[in-house]
Parts: structure tokens; sequence; C-alpha cells
């Protein structure tokens, strides 16, 4: 099973088969957290990611996210849970200006979390907040590399916030009561969706996860993983659960912006679906030809 398989994933945005100003399809079991285009300009897809696809913000204009009204479980209110992603900086690591990777926060002092490269201590960082002001910090060992993929990820088993950078542990922890600041700020990958330009980030995002347990440094390991081999012929296997279907049109396109004759062995299963959908040729309305 792919690690977005997991049942304890809420989303994961892997870059794989959308065009530029498509949407940023969630490949989590849930499914329900496709992103959006927030800034002036589309959003930019690079064939150079860590693994096939990646997202390419610009540093000015790009970043994709989604609103908290149409956002599904991304507030973080676990008691335990891991995030994390690649990132690659286009060049240098800016000298002012601190660009955010992933966040869901304003430029008002209503912080949930923030992910970024912090221009004072240039560390890769992470900033997590109970109550939307106060916040504890966790930041990478050592000054990231310049244009070279990084994997990072920090998680939290319900009293200590941890870190790890190419799924090795960190030096730096916080203590953490939980749970995290809920807000109504848009959540966003490539800057803050709030319109200020100061933290977009110029460089590349692949493979973005959230979930809703502390994975083990083994399990972190395995998403790393998953693309040391380099770029496939074939994008990953999938399992796709589809419950509640909501007809032909939604998940026949659904799935055609994942480019999904590129996957092999796709395994689609159907569970609750409306009246007149009962098999996958009824859901995805011949469109896409699973074996």
């Amino acid at each position: 099973m792919p690690w977005f398989s997991d049942p304890d994933c809420v989303s994961a945005w892997l870059f794989d088969g959308e065009s530029t100003g498509d949407d940023a399809v969630d490949f989590g079991p849930i499914g329900a957290n496709d992103l959006t285009d927030l800034g002036a300009a589309s959003m930019i897809r690079s064939a150079s990611g860590w693994l096939d696809d990646c997202m390419a913000p610009d540093g000015t204009d790009m970043l994709l996210g989604l609103t908290d009204a149409n956002q599904v479980l991304l507030d973080l209110t676990w008691g335990q849970w891991t995030i994390g992603m690649w990132v690659k900086s286009n060049g240098a690591w800016p000298a002012a200006a601190d660009p955010i990777f992933m966040c869901k926060e304003d430029g008002g002092g209503d912080l949930s979390y923030r992910l970024f490269y912090d221009k004072t201590s240039k560390k890769l960082t992470g900033t997590f907040s109970e109550d939307g002001s106060t916040a504890v910090t966790v930041e990478s060992d050592a000054i990231p590399a310049a244009s070279t993929w990084i994997h990072v990820a920090w998680k939290y088993d319900g009293t200590t916030i941890r870190m790890y950078v190419d799924a090795a542990l960190q030096a730096d922890t916080a203590s953490f009561a939980g749970p995290m600041n809920t807000n109504a700020e848009v959540f966003a990958l490539g800057g803050r969706g709030d319109g200020s330009l100061s933290f977009r980030f110029d460089g590349f995002i692949d493979e973005v996860f959230q979930f809703k347990r502390a994975l083990t440094q083994a399990e972190i390991g395995n998403i790393v993983n998953d693309g040391l081999s380099g770029p496939s012929t074939n994008l990953h296997d999938v399992v796709i659960i589809i419950a509640d279907a909501l007809g032909p049109t939604h998940y026949s396109t659904k799935l055609q912006a994942t480019n999904a004759a590129k996957f092999v062995n796709v395994d689609i299963e159907i569970a609750n679906a409306l009246p007149g959908v009962h098999n996958v040729d009824d859901l995805l309305d011949g469109e896409i030809d699973v074996n």
C-alpha cells in the first residue's frame, strides 16, 4: 500500500499529472482537500520534482491553497499529527524574507502553524500555536543546502514536537500541550494566504502530507525512500477508496486530473454510492480505462 493510502493520512498532495492552472489533487484516503490557485498567476508545475512533478512557486505571484470554509481536517487539532514535504530553494536561500512552505495563519497574529525558512537562524523551521499568538518553534540542526531537495517533517506525539530532516531526528524539540489553535485562515502552500507578498517561496515543493498520528522514524523514512530511485516512468501504485460517491461527473473529472492512465495497479473501491452509481464503469462513465 502506498504511504498516502494509510487511513491516518488526512491529505497528500503529490503534484503528479496536473497541468498549469489545475487544482492540486488530494491523493489522501479522504481526498477532500484539492487545492486551487490563490495567487495572481497560475501555479507552475515542474517536471523536475523529487518524484515526477512538483509545484514551483516563483516567490511573487504563485501559491496554492484552500479557504477555511472549504478545508477538511487541516486545523491539526488531533492529539497527534505529522506534517511534512520535500522542499528545494531556487538558488540561494533569501536573506531578506522568511519564505513559507505551508501555513494556516494571517498577519494579524492568528497562527495555527507555519513551516518556513528562517532568515535569522538560517534554519528550516516550524512554528506552532495553541492560542493563536504564543508559539513554540522547532528548527533543523544545520543550515540547509541551496538548490538541493530536502525532506522535512514535524511530528507531535501528544506532548512534544520533534523535527526530522531527510528522516534524521533533529536535536531541537518543544513541549506542546495542544491542541493546535483553530482559526478561520486560509491553508496555503508556497506563501501566506492573506495576500502578503513578503513570505512567498521561490523554489520547489513536492509530496506534501498531513497525518493524524505521530509517525515513527521508520515510517517517515519510508516516505523519504519512496523517491530515492529517482523519477519513474510510471507514477505511484494507487488505491482509491471512493465513499459516498457523488456521481460520474465529479469523480471522473477528479481521476482524469490525476492522469490516471499513467498509474499502475490502480485499485478503486466504491462504498455508499448514490443511486445510479453501481460500479466502476458507472462512476467513471467511460472516461478512464481501469483494469
